[in-house]
């Protein structure tokens, strides 16, 4: 189509009469053409195909060569080498256990020697809530009395005012567990709920500051003293 077009264009026009410029504008037309435009298209299209096949071939290609090295490496260890690693990483495991097991009978030996525990405060603690004697209280106040006074006790003498739904769950949780969390945002009244209900008690409270990110144990089972093995 192109050529015949081009063909035609010459029969009409005299080339020897015809200027550079005029020349120029008859290729240009040519070059310029519907079917020509088409066919520029087609042939990008192609290229572009061919340039992604080379690019797959050439991933694919890469991809086998890594795994072919890697397979010669595990065909040019000797036989028995997975079954070692295995083995060491086993026995490695176990003399930690009994690493763990041998400390865990030194400390009880010197706990049986000794008569006291590695943790000496808690057990304390223990000792004295066990020791502890009824005291007398009134058996006929309701928890919902209760959680009422708790809650006029912290907005008259501290200067706190909590919803009581809070208060009931926070007074109900303490008979549940012996360490209690409270988890939520700075600023809520977390501290000041449990230092009020132990002023509400008539029970000293002890505050210690730790860290936001907090994840030592220290603070609540005490440091350890290398000498007398003792927390």
């Amino acid at each position: 189509m192109i050529l015949d077009r081009f063909i035609f264009i010459l029969n009409n026009i005299n080339i020897d009469k015809k200027s550079a410029n005029e020349i120029f504008e008859i290729i240009w037309r040519i070059l310029s053409t519907k079917e020509a435009i088409f066919i520029y298209i087609f042939v990008i299209f192609i290229m572009i195909i061919m340039i992604i096949m080379i690019m797959i071939y050439n991933e694919v290609k890469f991809q086998s060569l890594i795994a072919n090295k890697n397979y010669q490496k595990y065909t040019k260890m000797p036989k028995g080498t997975k079954k070692n690693k295995k083995d060491k990483k086993s026995k490695e495991n176990r003399k930690r256990i009994k690493i763990k097991e041998e400390k865990i009978e030194e400390e009880s030996n010197v706990e049986e020697k000794t008569n006291t525990s590695r943790f000496f405060m808690l057990k304390e603690i223990d000792k004295k809530r066990e020791e502890l004697a009824n005291i007398k209280f009134n058996d006929d106040i309701t928890l919902k009395q209760m959680c009422e006074d708790f809650r006029n006790y912290a907005a008259q003498k501290l200067g706190l005012n909590y919803d009581i739904k809070d208060i009931r769950r926070f007074v109900c949780s303490l008979a549940v567990t012996k360490i209690l969390i409270l988890q939520g945002m700075s600023g809520t009244g977390k501290t000041s709920l449990a230092y009020a209900f132990g002023e509400f008690v008539d029970n000293p409270t002890v505050i210690v500051p730790v860290q936001p990110m907090w994840k030592e144990r220290t603070d609540l089972i005490g440091y350890y003293n290398e000498f007398t093995q003792k927390f």
